[in-house]
């Protein structure tokens, strides 16, 4: 039906089933808290750490963080130093480099 309906002929391209899947789950997960239940009607969910190398500002810091830059003559992919995704790349949530202890709001 979703695809009937699209506004073009990319439907293949800019819809992706995933996106109805996790937004049922959301919405799901948050219906079962505000009935004091946990988790959702549609899958059993687990716990995973997954890393996304993106980077912050400064741009450019080479401190060991960042494996697309650090330690290569050339960066992975095509990218360019000093480029959005040449900084550090914050590793918890709590990132020492990002937030300096008494600094209340960050610098990444």
């Amino acid at each position: 039906m979703a695809r009937d309906a699209w506004f073009n002929d990319q439907f293949y391209t800019s819809y992706f089933m995933w996106d109805s899947f996790t937004a049922g789950i959301a919405m799901s997960s948050m219906r079962n808290d505000m009935n004091h239940e946990f988790g959702n009607d549609f899958a059993e969910l687990e716990y995973m750490n997954i890393t996304v190398i993106t980077s912050n500002k400064p741009y450019g810091v080479h401190d060991g963080s960042n494996p697309l830059f650090d330690g290569r003559a050339n960066p992975k992919f095509g990218l360019r130093k000093g480029g959005v995704h040449s900084g550090h790349v914050q590793t918890e949530i709590i990132d020492s480099f990002c937030r300096p202890k008494g600094n209340k709001k960050g610098i990444c």
